[in-house]
C-alpha cells in the first residue's frame, strides 16, 4: 500500500508539473520591440502581452500565469525604464501584487502589496502607492525595499486617480450615496499623512488622469451631479479643471466633448482623450494652453486608452491599435486583433504601454 501511495503521487506531482501552464515571461527580455498590448481575462489566471515595432508589425505574443492583468482605468506606469502593471486577479480570486518589469537588469518582480481590490496605483523611484475600495479608502505605501507598507484611511470615499507630484501624492477622491463628495487629497509621501484637502464636488465626479505644468493641475471629470427635486442625479460631464496649486483654486474649462479620460501635453497643447461606451464616441480634444481655444479632433478607433510616444499618437480600443501623426492626427498603420483572433472570448484588451 505504501509503495502504491508513494507511486501514485510521484505521477500526480510528474501531471501536474507537466500540465501547469508554463509562464512565459522571462522571454519578453529576448525582443526589441517598441508597443505591449495586454490581452486578460478575469475568468482565467493567465494574460498575454502581444509585442509589436513602432510601425505595429507584430512580433511575439507572450503568456504570463496571472488574470486581470490591468484594468480600464488602472493602465500600466513607467518609470525610467521600469514597467509596472496592476494585477488584479479573476473574479473569484483577486491579487494583492504589481508586477515589474525592467527592461535595464532584464529582470521582473511582483511585489505583494498585501492589499486586494486596487482601484488604482502609481509609483516614484521608492515606492508603489495603491488604493483600493472596501467602503473607506484605503491608500497604502508599499516600499520597493524594505517591503513595509504605510497606510492612509479615508472614510466613506472610493479613490479614482493618484499621480505623485514632488513629494506630494494627489489622490482623487468621490463618494455618491444620499450625499455627494469629491475631494483632491493632498498626501505628505515621507509620513503618509494628509496634508489638506479641496473640495471639488460642485466641479465634478470621476477623476481618471492629470497631469502637471508649472504649478498648474489640470485634470479630468468624468461625470457631475446635479441636483433635481431633491434628488441628485449624474450626467456625463464635458469639465477639463485646473488647479493652481499655490493658490488652491479651481477652473473649469469646458470641452466640445464629454467624457475626458487621459490627458498628454504636445508643443503647447494638451490633447485629451474622451472614453464613453455608450455613444462610442471616437474623438480627441486639443487645447491650446496659450490661446486657451479648444479644438475637437475625429479619429478612427475609440479612444480606450492613448499613448503619446514623441510625435505619435498611439490608441487602443477593444479591436485594435492605431497610430496616428501627433500633428496631423492622419492614421498611420493600424492592427486589428478581431481580424486575427485566435484566443476565446474570455480574453480582452485591458491597457498597453509603450517602451522608452
Amino acid at each position: 500500500m505504501k509503495k502504491n501511495s508513494i507511486w501514485f503521487i510521484t505521477m500526480l506531482i510528474c501531471l501536474l508539473v507537466y500540465f501547469y501552464p508554463r509562464n512565459e515571461l522571462p522571454k519578453i527580455f529576448d525582443y526589441d520591440f517598441k508597443i505591449a498590448v495586454i490581452q486578460t481575462s478575469s475568468t482565467k489566471f493567465k494574460s498575454y502581452l502581444n509585442l509589436f515595432d513602432q510601425n505595429l508589425n507584430f512580433i511575439k505574443r507572450i503568456k504570463i500565469n496571472c488574470g486581470g492583468l490591468s484594468h480600464c482605468w488602472d493602465f500600466p506606469k513607467i518609470l525610467d525604464k521600469k514597467v509596472f502593471i496592476n494585477i488584479k486577479g479573476t473574479d473569484f480570486l483577486l491579487k494583492s501584487k504589481v508586477l515589474e518589469l525592467d527592461f535595464d537588469q532584464k529582470k521582473y518582480k511582483y511585489h505583494d502589496v498585501k492589499q486586494k481590490f486596487n482601484t488604482c496605483f502609481c509609483v516614484d523611484k521608492e515606492n508603489i502607492y495603491v488604493a483600493n475600495c472596501t467602503g473607506n479608502a484605503n491608500i497604502t505605501q508599499h516600499n520597493l525595499k524594505t517591503k513595509l507598507n504605510k497606510i492612509l484611511v479615508i472614510p466613506e470615499i472610493y479613490i479614482t486617480h493618484m499621480k505623485i507630484n514632488g513629494n506630494k501624492l494627489f489622490a482623487f477622491g468621490n463618494f455618491f450615496h444620499n450625499q455627494v463628495k469629491s475631494f483632491i487629497y493632498v498626501i505628505d509621501t515621507n509620513s503618509m499623512k494628509l496634508i489638506k484637502y479641496i473640495d471639488i464636488k460642485d466641479i465634478g465626479m470621476g477623476q481618471y488622469d492629470s497631469i502637471q505644468i508649472n504649478n498648474n493641475i489640470f485634470f479630468t471629470n468624468d461625470s457631475v451631479i446635479q441636483k433635481n427635486r431633491n434628488q441628485y442625479c449624474e450626467r456625463e460631464s464635458n469639465i477639463l479643471c485646473k488647479l493652481d496649486i499655490g493658490e488652491n483654486k479651481v477652473e473649469k474649462i469646458f470641452l466640445p466633448e464629454i467624457s475626458p479620460k487621459q490627458i498628454f501635453f504636445y508643443k503647447n497643447n494638451l490633447i485629451i482623450s474622451h472614453d464613453d461606451w455608450h455613444q462610442n464616441k471616437k474623438n480627441l480634444s486639443i487645447y491650446n494652453l496659450l490661446t486657451q481655444k479648444t479644438k475637437l479632433i475625429q479619429i478612427k478607433n475609440y479612444p480606450y486608452q492613448i499613448w503619446l510616444d514623441k510625435n505619435k499618437i498611439y490608441s487602443v480600443d477593444q479591436n485594435k491599435i492605431c497610430k496616428y501623426d501627433a500633428d496631423s492626427f492622419v492614421l498611420e498603420q493600424e492592427y486589428n486583433f478581431e481580424a486575427n483572433r485566435d484566443l476565446s472570448d474570455d480574453f480582452f484588451i485591458s491597457g498597453f504601454f509603450i517602451r522608452k
